[in-house]
């Protein structure tokens, strides 16, 4: 009997989806836009995020990632500065930004395995996403994966009506390191 149990409780765990913890100081998360023809790329630096993932079974998979939009570094501090601004993310009335996505399938996308439909709210305005990316680690401790997404800025109200001087594609790219959340309950 208790060798039953066993057997049952090491398939159950096994087949069931594993929840991950970001790993805020080994992940990056950075955007890049064009301002006068020219990229403007920078940082988010303080974020954080549960993935749950289920390899045989995506439909079971889901993540949410809160991005603190105070924490901003760019190559040029004017331009960090100027990011807070009510005109664009307006970090004083929206702190945050967040990302949730609960429809992961197999990428067609060229060079990336996975994709998630998700949504994602920038000054309160939530609007479709989908980010594409790639797993390279998934070991039962550490995930890592590497991906993509883009964004039009004009759809969450960010900056001026106009794109001629700051164009409307913002694109995102993540590294994100995480780590088997730990059951209490084991």
């Amino acid at each position: 009997m208790r060798v039953s149990f066993l057997l049952f409780l090491f398939f159950t765990l096994s087949a069931r989806a594993e929840t991950y913890i970001i790993q805020n100081d080994l992940s990056r998360l950075e955007f890049f836009a064009r301002q006068n023809q020219a990229e403007i790329a920078g940082q988010f630096t303080d974020f954080s995020g549960r993935i749950t993932f289920h390899e045989d079974n995506l439909a079971e998979s889901k993540v949410e990632v809160i991005i603190n939009l105070k924490a901003i570094t760019t190559a040029y501090q004017a331009v960090a500065d100027n990011l807070q601004q009510p005109d664009w993310l307006d970090s004083a009335a929206f702190p945050e930004a967040i990302f949730t996505g609960e429809k992961f399938i197999l990428s067609s996308a060229e060079n990336f395995q996975y994709q998630i439909d998700g949504r994602l709210t920038i000054k309160g305005k939530s609007q479709p996403i989908t980010l594409y990316f790639n797993i390279e680690q998934a070991d039962g401790k550490l995930a890592k994966a590497q991906g993509q997404a883009s964004l039009k800025r004009k759809d969450y109200q960010i900056g001026w009506a106009d794109s001629k001087t700051v164009a409307n594609l913002v694109k995102l790219n993540f590294a994100i390191i995480a780590a088997i959340e730990v059951d209490p309950i084991l």
